[in-house]
C-alpha cells in the first residue's frame, strides 16, 4: 500500500512542470498556494545498512500564500517544505480547482 501512494503522489505531481502553482492542504491544517520547485529522490536519515532505512521520491514546494494557518509548526510565506510517502498531503489541486492527487481512504 505504501508504494501504491508513493507511486501515485509522485505520478501525479510529475505530470507538471517545475514552476507549477498549486492549493494544497497539509495534515496539520495548512493551506497553501505553493509552487513546485523540484522532484528528487531522499531517504530516511539512516544509514543503508542500518535497519529501517528507506529511500523514496520526494516534491519540493515553497509557500507562495497562506491562507489558512497550521495547527503547528507555522511555516513562513517563502519557506520550502518536502510532500512525500512520509509526509503526503491531504489534497493537491491546480488553481482552478481541479484535483491532483488526494488519498484513497
Amino acid at each position: 500500500m505504501e508504494n501504491e501512494l508513493e507511486n501515485s503522489l509522485l505520478r501525479e505531481i510529475s505530470k507538471y512542470p517545475n514552476g507549477a502553482v498549486f492549493f494544497i492542504t497539509l495534515e496539520n491544517g495548512l493551506e497553501a498556494e505553493v509552487t513546485l520547485d523540484t522532484i528528487y529522490e531522499t531517504d530516511n536519515g539512516l544509514e543503508e545498512d542500518e535497519p529501517g532505512f528507506k529511500e523514496y521520491m520526494a516534491a519540493l514546494f515553497v509557500i507562495n500564500k497562506i491562507l489558512k494557518v497550521a495547527k503547528e509548526n507555522v511555516p513562513k510565506e517563502g519557506s520550502y517544505f518536502e510532500v512525500s510517502i512520509l509526509e503526503p498531503p491531504k489534497e493537491l489541486q491546480l488553481l482552478s480547482g481541479e484535483n491532483v492527487w488526494k488519498p484513497t481512504a
